[in-house]
């Protein structure tokens, strides 16, 4: 089994000809499937099956594939790009970043014009039960000259392979969906390097040479290639139906999973550890936010300030700033609403004590400013945030940030945060016999 992250090569440099004019101003990887681009689709389903690191290349209109990664730094914050000045093929790139992936290590090889909702982790646990050093997801297909076709034995290993060809001898096609590892560039073609005038591509030059040394995985899951007007269209209306079969609920915990799948454990632990040592040193601890998250602050400071100190006698010190309705709204009308959690801080805050800080967006700006003044002051700066994380992430010491565009998931996990803040800290407590 593997024993470092999964990462995956997604390739999206295709010029997209057969889609004009729809690519004519967007790279094909960013076309939008019922309102979503494709890529963010790709990359939320990625980080939905523990794939953190992934590797896009890039040729026509790369700069907006780059500025769309960067406006959405949530999802995508283990994404590297390479851009392509000439196009490489799909086996040419991933000859060009051959060190990006370590030896004994799996990774995928993803075509991103596949529209899928294909279940990686599950393709992932056959690739390394049989050994092989390839895995050729195939599907059945209607068109087997248009598409590269295996042959395949009892056992499941690809005994042939031929791309588009005229006489098929199979109708299990290449899904552009694989599982392999460094293994792979052995079966690469002697004369190919980074500076072949043609491109390399892996159904041509690579696949058909790994046959007898990969197994197929046969792919039911919903996968569409969307490089024709046809397909492209045909995929949105097949994707929506898709979603609309299934239960709102069931659609709403898978996503739940899928964020927790990637829950970020070591900054939680981090943040344990602040407030411990706040405990310890009789510190303050300050939390504030608004909306949800102001609910989210005032259970935060009722589970630390009861459900941890209740039984002991050393106790937390945690003070809610958006509790005190009065107060909120004095500084609201005599000065800003900017200024409401600052100038209570002002009051109480001393060197040492910790803000905690909670918003969804990461941009409310009396959240920001409270933050602003505890670091000037010798303050520990803690930030629960989503989205991209926005000003805040980069303002406090300790980011905690739960990478999804859905401000209600992102609170839900805020609340799961606060109740495994609340547990962790009464286990520790009660462990050292406090």
């Amino acid at each position: 089994m593997t024993s470092g992250p999964v990462k995956a090569f997604l390739l999206g440099a295709g010029l997209g000809t057969r889609l004009r004019p729809l690519t004519e101003a967007t790279p094909k990887i960013l076309l939008p499937i019922n309102g979503t681009p494709l890529l963010e689709i790709w990359l939320q389903h990625l980080r939905g099956h523990g794939i953190r690191e992934v590797l896009i290349n890039t040729h026509w209109q790369g700069e907006k594939v780059e500025a769309f990664l960067e406006s959405g730094r949530d999802d995508y914050t283990h994404v590297v790009t390479y851009h392509e000045p000439s196009l490489l093929g799909s086996a040419g790139t991933l000859l060009a970043n051959a060190n990006w992936v370590e030896d004994g290590e799996p990774f995928f090889i993803l075509y991103g014009d596949n529209l899928t909702n294909v279940n990686l982790r599950k393709m992932l646990g056959f690739h390394q039960r049989h050994g092989f050093p390839f895995t050729l997801g195939v599907f059945k297909t209607d068109n087997p000259t248009m598409c590269g076709i295996a042959s395949i034995n009892a056992d499941g290993v690809v005994t042939d392979f031929e791309e588009k060809p005229k006489r098929p001898t199979s109708e299990m096609a290449a899904a552009g969906i694989y599982v392999t590892d460094r293994r792979i560039f052995r079966f690469f073609p002697d004369e190919a390097t980074l500076a072949s005038s043609k491109p390399l591509d892996l159904g041509l030059h690579v696949i058909p040479r790994l046959v007898g040394n990969m197994k197929a995985y046969p792919i039911h899951d919903f996968l569409m290639d969307i490089g024709t007007p046809h397909s492209y269209k045909k995929a949105q209306k097949l994707w929506k139906e898709l979603s609309w079969k299934r239960r709102f609920s069931d659609v709403y915990v898978d996503h739940l999973k899928k964020i927790l799948d990637s829950f970020p454990h070591d900054d939680f632990e981090r943040l344990i550890a602040v407030l411990l040592d706040a405990y310890q040193t009789g510190k303050c601890i300050f939390v504030m936010g608004n909306g949800g998250s102001a609910l989210t602050a005032s259970h935060w400071a009722s589970d630390i300030n009861k459900g941890c100190s209740l039984s002991h006698a050393k106790r937390f010190k945690v003070i809610c700033l958006n509790d005190n309705v009065a107060t909120l709204m004095a500084y609201a009308n005599d000065l800003s609403y900017q200024d409401i959690f600052v100038e209570q801080l002002k009051n109480f805050f001393v060197p040492g004590d910790v803000v905690i800080a909670i918003s969804g967006s990461g941009n409310s700006a009396n959240v920001l400013k409270a933050v602003q003044y505890a670091n000037q002051n010798g303050g520990i700066t803690v930030g629960l945030c989503g989205y991209s994380g926005g000003k805040l992430y980069d303002m406090v010491e300790l980011p905690i940030l739960i990478p999804v565009r859905d401000m209600q998931k992102v609170e839900d996990l805020h609340m799961i945060i606060t109740h495994m803040t609340m547990q962790r800290i009464r286990q520790v407590l009660n462990k050292n016999g406090h």
